[in-house]
């Protein structure tokens, strides 16, 4: 049975697409799924809002596919980045209608609750991403990883952008097999000449919008999910389980502050969670241990 929260995103997905969003009210969403005006502002403070879950939504389901994938051990090399492409490209195809109603509302593009949103999920997504790279192209790729990443994302964009402004139709598993092959070959160039990275960890910093404590909460648990993708399968659910009951407590009234910290404490084997670990528990406002 759905939800009503997830029934509201439905109804508001197809009107939106049908009337645009600018021309759709509250109201319409309501009618449409059949519930009090009210119950639509119990969930959602405004129209805006509708618009960001929606894209957090379509976020979501990006960064679970891309982890799906690195569970995959099936899938090895240049064939894992060919199915992390074809799944991103599917995913533009099949929310194309939602995306050119987006693109073509001047409220919406420019909404600062939604560049919030994109640039958060521009922060969570380059961590499963390099996750993948790495895997694909090998540690040879390291140097420049963030060089190949930027060019790979660069084309899937360039690519989107034919499906969703000229509605243009293509096949994903060539794109995919081009987009793959180009960074091999481009890796293949560089590490002839070794050429110095254009990027490094020192300067590519996306700085997401910091917004409230809540919302900073989100992303780092956000942040941890995807970094503990690279570790064995074991450790990777011990983390997995340890964040939930993190997340449990976080929404409790009032959080348990005495197992919050022990469960920050539980995660400091986990060094590639170090950073992270220290600001949950400066946010938690519980001592690291």
């Amino acid at each position: 049975m759905t939800d009503k929260r997830t029934l509201i995103l439905q109804v508001a997905d197809k009107l939106f697409v049908e009337q645009g969003i600018k021309g759709t009210t509250i109201a319409q969403i309501a009618d449409a799924a059949g519930i009090a005006k009210g119950s639509v502002y119990s969930y959602f403070k405004n129209k805006a809002e509708i618009v960001r879950a929606l894209f957090i939504q379509s976020f979501e389901r990006s960064q679970q596919e891309a982890e799906q994938l690195l569970n995959n051990s099936e899938i090895k090399g240049l064939a894992l980045l060919e199915a992390f492409v074809v799944k991103q490209l599917c995913q533009v195809e099949e929310e194309r209608a939602f995306q050119q109603a987006w693109m073509t509302d001047d409220s919406m593009v420019m909404e600062n609750g939604l560049l919030q949103v994109v640039q958060d999920c521009r922060t969570d997504i380059y961590q499963v991403q390099l996750a993948i790279l790495e895997r694909a192209l090998g540690q040879e790729c390291t140097p420049w990883r963030y060089d190949l990443l930027t060019m790979i994302n660069g084309q899937i964009q360039e690519f989107a952008m034919l499906i969703l402004l000229d509605n243009m139709a293509y096949s994903h598993f060539n794109c995919a097999a081009f987009i793959a092959r180009s960074a091999r070959w481009t890796l293949i160039g560089l590490l002839e000449e070794n050429r110095p990275p254009v990027l490094d960890e020192s300067s590519f910093v996306l700085e997401a919008v910091p917004g409230g404590k809540d919302t900073q909460l989100k992303r780092l648990l956000t942040q941890m999910r995807s970094k503990c993708v690279s570790l064995d399968g074991e450790e990777q659910s011990l983390v997995s389980q340890t964040l939930d009951l993190i997340e449990q407590q976080m929404a409790a009234e009032p959080p348990n502050t005495t197992l919050l910290r022990a469960l920050i404490a539980n995660l400091r084997p986990y060094l590639e969670l170090a950073d992270e670990r220290a600001k949950l528990a400066e946010l938690l406002d519980v001592a690291l241990i």
